[in-house]
């Protein structure tokens, strides 16, 4: 959720608001594809999906259904970020 927030701010502006921005269709496309990336399903078009961050887990030996702790949690993001890279999103610090 934290992410999904830097991403919106990152590509709409500390300033976006939902309610404040639905006639632009710009932003409207702008916003879905920002939270398709989040949609629970494998695969490249979900990167930040959480089955993505459970097959990732099991890499740090965090077998799928287990709980993930902080530090597993921002390295599985890292790694994410870094292989989706969008357009305008240089690094990631975590």
């Amino acid at each position: 959720m934290m992410l999904s927030g830097v991403l919106l701010r990152h590509y709409l502006g500390p300033e976006w608001r939902l309610e404040a921005n639905k006639g632009d269709p710009e932003v409207a496309r702008k916003y879905k594809t920002i939270m398709s990336w989040f949609v629970d399903r494998n695969g490249a078009a979900s990167p930040y999906s959480l089955s993505n961050m459970a097959v990732r887990g099991a890499k740090y030996d965090t077998p799928i259904g287990q709980w993930h702790g902080p530090t597993t949690t921002a390295q599985i993001l890292k790694v994410l970020i870094t292989q989706h890279s969008p357009q305008g999103l240089k690094g990631a610090f975590l």
